[in-house]
């Protein structure tokens, strides 16, 4: 489970359901599987520190959990529910080492 403090409010989410977390002018929203998306004031850094190693940071805004990991393109990827995300140029090839 991943507990943060939404609007006040402390919640828990179960890790398996996380999709995506991107950075928004300095807030953190994530994009879950049947959750929707929750929004936290969470740095992307400390948000990936609470997240197990099939967690990756593929860009400065973007944190994808590989599980849901649907296609890999030259600078881009496509996660659960067709959403296509920026991938950082230093973080093609890892991000393809994911995808097999």
């Amino acid at each position: 489970m991943f507990y943060f403090y939404s609007e006040g409010k402390k919640l828990r989410l179960p890790i398996k359901q996380i999709i995506y977390a991107e950075i928004l002018n300095h807030d953190l929203y994530i994009t879950t599987n049947g959750w929707g998306t929750v929004h936290s004031r969470m740095t992307l850094a400390a948000f990936l520190e609470k997240m197990p190693d099939n967690f990756i940071r593929i860009h400065h805004s973007y944190v994808i959990n590989t599980d849901f990991l649907m296609g890999v393109g030259y600078r881009e990827c496509t996660v659960a529910g067709n959403v296509v995300l920026p991938v950082a140029r230093g973080m093609q090839k890892t991000i393809e080492k994911y995808f097999v």
